[in-house]
């Protein structure tokens, strides 16, 4: 039990380290639009939950919650 908590809080920390260059990702990706999309790519279900990721990243009560 004390590997699996430890194994999430480090999952946890990495995301919050990694939230600065996630959100330039995300900026990049809704300032280039579909035209040069990196993430928001495939058939419409993988746009869809690409989409809702990167609404994720953008949501500040997320970070909160992790933090």
């Amino acid at each position: 039990v004390l590997i699996q908590w430890t194994a999430h809080y480090l999952a946890f920390r990495h995301l919050l380290d990694l939230r600065t260059t996630l959100e330039i990702l995300v900026k990049q990706e809704w300032d280039h639009g579909t035209g040069d999309a990196k993430i928001v790519t495939g058939d419409a279900a993988s746009r869809q939950k690409a989409k809702q990721m990167l609404e994720l990243i953008e949501e500040p009560l997320m970070w909160h919650i992790l933090a």
